[in-house]
């Protein structure tokens, strides 16, 4: 069976416990995560090693008989059993065709994890025809749900945005779930420095309205579209203002997250590079409009993927490392821009 991307929040929070196999997937890597997490929370509160088995994709497309295997076996303390299956793709379908064309009896159940599916992919297709299955769409949230997820996490935070500084946050943050997750992290220390609850616009344009954000986007945008000669340029421009690292680093996640996702479109829905771009959410800046179209053509999804680990481990290092976070900031852009 198959949800709109729509539906699929809801079957999230209250998901059907009477099927065999839920099929994660999407563009959004974050929100793929953390909703299969949540799937197998609502079946398995308190899961342990007893009761869930968690592995990669790859480890069940190279042995078949994994799965029946798996969902055939009891768990040791009684209940239920789930399998968690993480980075699946197509070369999992004959494994799931077998499977759901002969399950085995008893209430387990298995949660796969996958990228940005077309809609001619094998895999989605099989689940969505089985009754005994669903696939789960995972798509950057917009509008309404947008300002409602960022109200969700601020809350969490023990903070909360009335409009208009709500709505300023909408336009400002990714949609993705990563990409909004570091940005209110980065908000939330904001507030905390302050000692505030209640942002208002002004607190929302001090923490994210950085008036460095043209030179750090002009930076991202060279490293993206490989020019090497820009990017040097702009990084100077950066160094003399002081930009922190970490704060480049993220703007650079947060361009490849998104060129992840109409990129995605692209594959998945027959897009254009136009009509993917324009989908994205906020819109991008007119006068980036050309830069970001031919980075749509020049990056493949598997070299998004790449990009991104990039840019993260180098987060990671700038923040553990004993060299200096500058200049582990500035090899990763330089990556970036000779990578695609």
């Amino acid at each position: 069976m198959k949800l709109t991307a729509g539906r699929a929040a809801g079957f999230i929070e209250k998901p059907d416990p009477g099927l065999l196999l839920y099929l994660v997937y999407g563009p959004d890597a974050g929100m793929v995560r953390e909703n299969a997490k949540a799937l197998v929370r609502a079946f398995l509160p308190g899961a342990d090693a007893f009761s869930l088995t968690t592995l990669a994709g790859e480890e069940l497309a190279r042995d078949p008989a994994r799965l029946a295997d798996e969902m055939a076996t009891p768990p040791l303390t009684g209940g239920r059993r789930g399998l968690h299956a993480q980075d699946c793709g197509d070369a999992l379908f004959p494994v799931v065709d077998r499977f759901l064309a002969s399950p085995p009896g008893g209430g387990n159940f298995a949660v796969l994890e996958a990228g940005a599916l077309e809609k001619r992919s094998k895999l989605r297709l099989r689940v969505e025809d089985d009754p005994r299955a669903m696939a789960i769409p995972c798509y950057a949230e917009e509008g309404a749900a947008l300002e409602s997820r960022i109200q969700s996490l601020l809350r969490a935070a023990g903070l909360s945005a009335p409009q208009p500084a709500l709505g300023r946050l909408a336009g400002l943050l990714p949609p993705d779930r990563i990409g909004l997750r570091l940005e209110l992290e980065k908000l939330a220390l904001y507030a905390a420095s302050l000692g505030v609850k209640t942002l208002d616009l002004a607190h929302v344009e001090a923490a994210l309205g950085d008036g460095g954000a043209e030179d750090i986007d002009q930076t991202v945008l060279a490293a993206a579209s490989g020019e090497a000669a820009r990017l040097e340029a702009q990084l100077s421009r950066l160094r003399a203002s002081g930009v922190a690292p970490v704060a480049l680093l993220r703007a650079a996640q947060r361009h490849v997250l998104r060129l992840y996702e109409a990129r995605a479109r692209m594959d998945a829905e027959n897009r254009s590079a136009d009509e993917a771009m324009k989908a994205l959410r906020p819109p991008v800046f007119f006068k980036q409009e050309n830069a970001v179209r031919a980075q749509l053509r020049r990056w493949s999804p598997a070299g998004l993927e790449r990009a991104l680990a990039l840019l993260l481990k180098a987060e990671a290092r700038a923040k553990s490392s004993s060299l200096p976070a500058a200049l582990i900031g500035e090899k990763a852009l330089r990556d970036l821009c000779g990578a695609r």
